[in-house]
């Protein structure tokens, strides 16, 4: 009678343990200035987020991708809304010294007598290492 004898089982292969990327906590700090010079608007509302979220931090990894959105309104009777947004895909340089994304948003006057003219401003999301 022949024994038949298993063949020794193969060791499971060793895979490599993947480091997690490395998380950065950003402050975020919006700036925004009007460039025009006209007479539109006295009272606005201002929204800025980051990825969604009104924030004043968050937390990033190299690759992540970052969008900045500001919408502003001039409140009056018939309220004028203008809307942008920017994206970056982030860096592990950017997270390590900062950056900023730099946006415009322009509000078009949609009656009275500034109908048709437009102000506009600049939005700067600046990121700083905390």
């Amino acid at each position: 009678m022949e024994v038949l004898i298993p063949d020794p089982v193969p060791e499971p292969e060793q895979v490599p343990e993947r480091s997690s990327p490395a998380v950065y906590s950003m402050k975020v700090t919006v700036s925004r200035r009007r460039l025009d010079d006209n007479s539109i608007g006295k009272e606005w509302t201002y929204i800025d987020t980051v990825n969604g979220e009104s924030v004043s931090a968050v937390s990033l990894s190299p690759c992540d991708t970052v969008r900045c959105f500001s919408e502003y309104t001039e409140a009056d009777s018939k309220p004028d809304i203008g809307s942008n947004y920017a994206e970056k895909t982030v860096s592990e340089a950017d997270l390590q010294k900062g950056f900023t994304l730099t946006l415009q948003v322009k509000v078009t006057e949609n009656g009275g007598r500034y109908s048709g003219k437009s102000a506009i401003f600049e939005v700067a999301y600046i990121f700083s290492p905390s």
